[in-house]
């Protein structure tokens, strides 16, 4: 709650960087992997070596990944599956992460409060980035990209 407080007031100050977002990806999944491995979910990471650079607040960044993380354990548990990836999308490398869950259901009985997610609009929002949510009874799939041309592949 207090961070969600801290971004709608303004007070929360990001840094912004040029960071590689295909290595904050990996650590952060890296310290999921004993979490997912409990629940007994299909791990399937698929990111490419190079490096992938994109201005973003790297703290925000990580609690952006660590909210979408949880909410797949907490609401596409039943699918016992997380997935991720980059996809190109408006000419932009996408992070994507995909579960096989019962996707987004307004009357779900796992509803949250919602905060974890409004937290993320509102750093994705406030880092200058995009995010895209597609969502169906095979799970959901969560695409986030720069949609600025800021993103710069490495080799």
């Amino acid at each position: 709650m207090l961070s969600y407080n801290l971004l709608t007031s303004g007070k929360y100050t990001l840094k912004q960087e040029e960071k590689d977002m295909l290595r904050i990806v990996r650590e952060t999944a890296a310290s999921w992997y004993p979490i997912w491995e409990k629940e007994q979910f299909e791990i399937d990471i698929d990111l490419p070596e190079d490096s992938l650079i994109w201005l973003m607040d790297e703290q925000g960044m990580r609690r952006v990944l660590d909210n979408l993380f949880q909410n797949v354990i907490r609401h596409a548990a039943s699918g016992k599956y997380i997935g991720i990836s980059t996809r190109e999308i408006q000419g932009e490398t996408a992070i994507v992460i995909q579960d096989r869950g019962p996707g987004m259901q307004q009357d779900a009985d796992t509803k949250g409060t919602g905060l974890g997610l409004s937290i993320v609009d509102l750093l994705i929002h406030e880092m200058g980035l995009r995010k895209r949510v597609d969502s169906s009874d095979a799970g959901v799939r969560t695409y986030i990209y720069s949609g600025k041309g800021s993103n710069k592949p490495l080799k």
